[in-house]
């Protein structure tokens, strides 16, 4: 079985110390760009693993606006949406 993309990612982060190379809002901005791929895909499981890492589910694309709540509205993916309403404060 294939792995997660988002956890190869992280080890990889973790082993070349790309994180470094990250801080505060660019790292926060990664993540909640990151989430917002997610909901668009339908990847429930890394859209809870992003979540968790404390991704901003209110961020929104600089080019069409949306956010990832409404991107999965769009695409009417009901379990992505549960989740975003879940995190959202």
């Amino acid at each position: 079985m294939r792995q997660d993309r988002i956890e190869q990612w992280s080890r990889y982060v973790r082993a070349t110390g790309i994180d470094a190379m990250f801080v505060g809002e660019e790292w926060a901005d990664y993540l909640s760009t990151q989430v917002y791929y997610a909901a668009a895909r339908g990847q429930e499981r890394t859209l809870c693993q992003l979540l968790d890492q404390g991704a901003n589910p209110d961020w929104y694309h600089p080019q069409d606006g949306l956010t990832p709540l409404q991107v999965t509205v769009r695409l009417s993916l009901s379990l992505s949406l549960s989740l975003s309403l879940n995190a959202s404060p």
